[in-house]
């Protein structure tokens, strides 16, 4: 199969770069792929970062196999994920896969994919094209996969995807696997790639979901000192080190005046990020009622909720219809500054902050951890 199609230039929010784009006076790196047995009219590089925001680069070729990609080198630590994709009707999904045999001789497929800082090359060989109709995993599109087989030599930063695309999704989330099984899972990860930027940028998005401070902390150190020091490198160290709460000024969800979450620093403050849409946040309301009946003396609560301006009504009705006791502040003028502050990475997720403003997290789902709460309070 030989054939030219056209690469896509991405709906939502996309910033594409150009040479006007504020970056003229940034290093420029270069990524190039080397397509063996396909031909596009035009590919284009998808890169999500930490901001949310999503670059669309396109490529540059004269024989439609041979592509060169510029990015700028400060975005590059930024990365989240990568993908290439292909021009197509708004209906149509359609990207590149790409398959790569592992230390083990296991082939492993992925989309989103990683590649060296400065220079980096991707020799890849054409193997078959796959297509899917309509279905709610493609937002309703039809969904269509050229698949690549990874040439040698393979950038040791895409074999890391491969690796850790199954590792990553799967973290926390296996009814078979208990937590430690899973620690263990991704520990083996880290010391197998510890170069690994994409590694990393994941561990930076789940830092809350770990028992304790000390379990990342042996995750972290199996990375090099340049990963350590990199941009999500040094996100992870700033939330290991930090264990002093620091207070915010958030508007009332029913009187709009500011309030601070600690109100009171000489009692204990339980902080519960939530939202209306957050099923599981609902679930826990008897166990925060039972909370707030038995404790309200010595202990003070306060929702956050983190709903966007669209959702925020709910919220309020929420509160009226539960008819919710305790303190209840909304975030919804700056989401994303709060969740980045306090990690909020899910909902519900709570911190327990002490008189004196030491913090930690606390998982009220887990009844252990509520029988620790009452006997701190006691």
């Amino acid at each position: 199969m030989n054939c030219a199609i056209k690469a896509f230039i991405t709906l939502g929010f996309v910033i594409c770069l150009t040479t006007s784009n504020g970056y003229s006076q940034d290093k420029n790196n270069t990524l190039k792929i080397m397509i063996e047995g396909m031909k596009y009219d035009q590919l284009c590089l998808k890169i999500g970062l930490d901001n949310g925001k999503l670059f669309a680069i396109d490529g540059q070729s004269e024989n439609k196999k041979d592509w060169t990609f510029s990015y700028p080198d400060s975005i590059y630590e930024k990365m989240r994920y990568k993908f290439l994709s292909i021009k197509g009707p708004d209906t149509i999904s359609h990207i590149i896969l790409f398959t790569a045999l592992s230390k083990k001789d296991t082939l492993k497929k992925f989309g989103e994919f990683s590649f060296k800082r400065n220079n980096g090359l991707i020799n890849l060989r054409y193997i078959k094209t796959t297509i899917t109709e309509k279905s709610w995993q493609s937002n309703n599109k039809t969904s269509i996969r050229d698949i690549f087989f990874v040439k040698n030599p393979v950038d040791p930063q895409l074999m890391a995807v491969g690796t850790g695309m199954t590792t990553h999704f799967s973290m926390f989330d296996s009814d078979t696997l208990t937590y430690e099984q899973n620690f263990r899972k991704y520990l083996g990860f880290a010391k197998e790639f510890p170069y690994s930027e994409y590694a990393i940028a994941m561990l930076s998005q789940t830092l809350t979901r770990y028992q304790t401070k000390d379990d990342i902390r042996k995750i972290f150190s199996c990375f090099t000192k340049d990963v350590q020091n990199s941009y999500y490198g040094k996100k992870i160290s700033a939330y290991i080190s930090n264990n002093k709460f620091s207070n915010s000024v958030l508007p009332s969800w029913n009187s709009g005046l500011g309030e601070k979450i600690v109100n009171d620093s000489t009692k204990y403050t339980l902080v519960l990020f939530s939202a209306s849409w957050c099923a599981p946040c609902h679930e826990l309301i008897p166990i925060l009622r039972e909370i707030y009946k038995d404790q309200m003396n010595k202990l003070d609560m306060v929702y956050i909720s983190i709903d966007q301006p669209e959702t925020v009504e709910k919220w309020k009705k929420m509160m009226k219809e539960e008819q919710i006791p305790w303190r209840s502040l909304i975030a919804v003028d700056d989401i994303k500054k709060i969740r980045n502050k306090y990690f909020v990475e899910g909902v519900p997720y709570s911190i327990l902050v002490y008189p004196g403003g030491h913090m930690e997290k606390i998982n009220l789902r887990h009844k252990e951890e509520v029988d620790n709460l009452y006997k701190q309070l006691h």
